[in-house]
């Protein structure tokens, strides 16, 4: 594969389908329906990305997919012509952010049945605005800071992993789809560069988990019964702070659910990738929604089978989110 100037490409990576089928990337009902670029390229230029996203659109329309998703890196110096590609690209979701001395960028496509409509955009941009305007940044590692103080104090404990895989499995199996298996394996041999991390209430049950994964930050889960208690907010702040010690150099992302995780994001530190064009504030609508009317209806898999009772009815839109750096008020609480 040749650059524009008939280099070798900086990025070696086809393309992998993701729809339907128990596979790597999919949740259990393979809801995704997308065309994904499974790692973060590493593209030494603007030309190399679009490169990249001409190969996605190909893979996707040859595959009937309904999306693509790419993530990839870039040096600051392609910053001009990376705002000049999103100024040229208003059918696609364009959001990017510093990542060091480089730029992280998440770009995803969707067919115009999978587009959400204008309105709908404009009331979850007012939902995600009116939460900025709630979190000061600094206030709330302050605030975070003196509740895992106040936490540990009680009784709770955070810990690396979780106390078993059947606590972990409710957490994560009717929430995220998980088995027992999956728990065990997660736990005993992540993969490289993943890490679970669970809160312990004072009687010693897992009540909250998260997983980092190559700077992922996901699956985070509360156990019912303890949920609208502020408990998600300092696990994660946790969490990021000790992976990023333990893995220096990695930056803490999240595809953030806007009606959801947005608030948390915010309380512990992250900050949003905000809007680069009309089309780029949301990076990432899948069809697991299940909110009639808050979710809107996904014309693509509307009467496809394979989405389990609920899953493929509805899109669920999330927003980028990342972590520059924790500050010292959190490592210090660690």
């Amino acid at each position: 594969m040749l650059s524009e100037d008939g280099s070798a490409a900086s990025y070696h990576q086809e393309p992998a389908v993701y729809s339907g089928a128990l596979t790597e990337g999919t949740d259990r009902d393979g809801s995704y329906d997308r065309v994904i670029t499974t790692r973060l390229a590493n593209c030494i230029s603007v030309a190399d990305l679009e490169r990249l996203m001409r190969e996605n659109l190909i893979a996707m329309t040859e595959a009937n997919r309904s999306r693509f998703v790419i993530r990839a890196i870039l040096p600051f110096s392609a910053i001009t012509d990376l705002t000049t590609l999103a100024q040229a690209c208003p059918n696609h979701e364009i959001t990017y952010w510093p990542d060091g001395g480089n730029i992280k960028v998440f770009i995803g496509y969707n067919c115009p049945a999978r587009c959400i409509s204008e309105e709908t955009r404009a009331k979850i941009y007012e939902i995600i605005l009116a939460k900025i305007d709630k979190h000061n940044q600094a206030a709330c590692e302050g605030q975070i800071a003196e509740r895992i103080k106040s936490m540990a104090s009680e009784g709770y404990q955070f810990r690396i992993g979780a106390n078993s895989p059947e606590e972990l499995l409710g957490l994560w199996g009717n929430t995220f789809g998980w088995t027992l298996e999956q728990c065990q394996a997660i736990l005993t041999n992540p993969p490289t560069h993943t890490q679970v991390y669970s809160m312990v209430n004072p009687e010693g049950s897992t009540i909250a988990a998260c997983m980092i994964s190559d700077g992922e930050t996901t699956e985070w889960a509360v156990a019912p019964g303890q949920q609208q208690r502020g408990l998600i907010a300092p696990l994660l702040a946790h969490a990021h702070t000790h992976y990023t010690q333990q893995y220096r150099g990695t930056q803490i992302t999240a595809d953030l659910r806007h009606d959801y995780s947005v608030g948390p994001a915010l309380a512990c530190g992250m900050q949003l990738a905000l809007p680069r064009g009309r089309q780029s504030l949301i990076i990432n609508h899948v069809t697991i929604g299940d909110k009639n009317g808050s979710d809107q209806p996904d014309p693509w898999n509307r009467h496809k089978p394979n989405f389990g009772n609920t899953n493929g009815m509805y899109l669920r839109t999330f927003v980028a989110g990342y972590l520059l750096n924790p500050t010292a008020t959190l490592q210090n609480n660690l």
